[in-house]
């Protein structure tokens, strides 16, 4: 069993969810399994669903930006300087599109 790292409360609450439990997004099944060598963190990350989430239509609702980035700060995920954004670009033959013959010169 992997290392688990979480406060005293936190680790007995998501060991003692059901399954089907939506406040909890742990697989605790997936986390006994892991070999030695990962450790796991848990994180609580706190909302009200007034302030935190904004009605998107028919009852629905979509968590705003803060409350995302509270998220992705708890998982570890960052970006800002360490973040590359480049163009991807991709060579591709089209060939097979035109049903042109194996062999023909290629169409990119």
């Amino acid at each position: 069993m992997s290392k688990i790292i979480a406060e005293k409360g936190i680790l007995e609450y998501c060991q003692k969810a059901k399954p089907g439990n939506k406040t909890v997004y742990v697989n605790m099944d997936a986390i006994n399994e892991l070999p030695d060598q990962f450790e796991v963190v848990l994180s609580e990350v706190r909302f009200d669903i007034k302030t935190d989430f904004g009605e998107v239509g028919n009852g629905n609702l979509m968590p705003t930006t803060s409350l995302m980035y509270r998220i992705a700060e708890a998982t570890g995920i960052s970006g800002g300087e360490n973040s590359i954004t480049e163009p991807v670009i991709e060579d591709v033959d089209i060939n097979p599109l035109l049903m042109k013959e194996i062999g023909s010169p290629t169409t990119l």
